[in-house]
């Protein structure tokens, strides 16, 4: 296994290139907050979120770490200043969605979901090269709705 200063390094890596997709113009994105190699991050849109996954994964595709994306859809609760570093923090339901559906979601992978009870409204974001599928629903321990998940990939 890695050592952990290897560990920190890769994760700054990481992070470096978070941060290089995030200020590009066309993801219109945001950092919340990274915690031991996990970032929580804010879309405008489904398809930014998707865009960034897919980009993140592709410049770190050769990389020693075991890249995953979840993304969810919905409104928080609330929101307020983080603690340390004072930007914008979500608050409530989706905040556990969106770990929830990281966590399942296989390496090398992205995985988008959106409660059960919303997936007749929901369209499906156009986005040129990108395949995204509907692939069912899931009950994710913790969560009191089912998730209606979806595969995003390049085409």
């Amino acid at each position: 296994g890695l050592k952990d200063e290897e560990i920190t390094h890769h994760t700054e890596k990481i992070g470096r290139t978070v941060r290089y997709i995030l200020n590009k113009d066309t993801v219109n994105g945001y950092e919340c907050q990274e915690d031991n190699g996990v970032w929580m991050l804010a879309f405008h849109s489904v398809g930014s979120a998707i865009l960034f996954g897919l980009n993140l994964l592709k410049k770190l595709e050769h990389a020693p770490a075991n890249m995953k994306v979840g993304i969810n859809s919905g409104r928080f609760t609330t929101m307020g200043p983080h603690k340390v570093t004072g930007r914008a923090d979500y608050f409530g339901p989706i905040v556990n969605r969106s770990a929830r559906i990281a966590a399942a979601t296989k390496i090398g992978q992205i995985r988008l979901g959106i409660p059960k009870s919303e997936l007749r409204d929901f369209v499906p974001p156009k986005l040129n090269n990108i395949k995204v599928d509907y692939i069912g629903c899931e009950a994710f321990k913790g969560l009191s709705v089912e998730m209606s998940l979806f595969s995003c990939k390049p085409i």
